[in-house]
């Protein structure tokens, strides 16, 4: 991607001043100056696009996660009301049997 750039020729004979060098830094960044910008927006696009592939893939990925989730939490909470009634249930037959023999002791006893 490196293009040939051409450069301001140098002045011949004696070298050059300090203002000369710095005005011929300043032309050859004007120069370059271009093309890093284009080669920046590039790195930047592809950097963009990867980000966005990456965030894609993970809210598709916890998309099918939260509908698995779903599926599992309602199981469990159906589950759990199943439990809740058995426990209500099981007192009322524990107390049920008692009576019951309570009242046999009571007829044997009368």
């Amino acid at each position: 991607m490196l293009a040939v750039i051409k450069m301001p020729p140098k002045k011949k004979g004696g070298s050059n001043t300090n203002a000369q060098k710095q005005q011929l830094y300043r032309e050859r960044r004007h120069l370059l100056r271009p093309k890093k910008k284009e080669e920046n927006k590039l790195k930047d696009r592809e950097r963009y696009h990867s980000m966005k592939e990456l965030i894609n893939d993970l809210s598709e990925r916890e998309k099918r996660n939260r509908r698995k989730n779903t599926r599992v939490n309602r199981v469990k909470r159906y589950r759990e009301k199943e439990k809740k009634i058995l426990k209500d249930k099981i007192p009322q037959v524990l107390s049920n049997n008692s009576k019951r023999v309570d009242l046999g002791r009571e007829k044997n006893a009368m």
